[in-house]
């Protein structure tokens, strides 16, 4: 339906809605081994700002050191980036803080 409301609009010369420009997906390096799926959802909790975490784990399902963080806006993906970027996950050991980098794919 959207793809023929956008279409509709564009033939009657009205502009089609707007979607999101600028980066949303950031890799959030440095997350220390024990952290869990559920731990990152406790800590980083759904709130409509972001709607889609990847946290890859070994074959032992130990955390390999990233996650994915894919947000709605950019304006989320920055206010995330300057809440955590040199933070530390609350309850973990970790000897390095978290570093937030755009990912390469957009």
């Amino acid at each position: 339906a959207a793809d023929t409301r956008d279409a509709d609009a564009a033939s009657s010369g009205q502009e089609a809605p707007c979607e999101v420009v600028g980066p949303t997906t950031l890799l959030v390096h440095n997350i220390p081994p024990g952290v869990t799926f559920e731990a990152l959802m406790t800590q980083w909790p759904p709130d409509g700002t972001f709607d889609f975490l990847y946290l890859p784990v070994s074959y032992n399902q130990r955390a390999l050191g990233c996650a994915f963080v894919n947000f709605v806006t950019p304006a989320h993906a920055e206010a995330f980036r300057a809440t955590w970027h040199w933070a530390r996950l609350r309850g973990f050991e970790s000897k390095r803080p978290l570093r937030v980098a755009l990912a390469k794919a957009q």
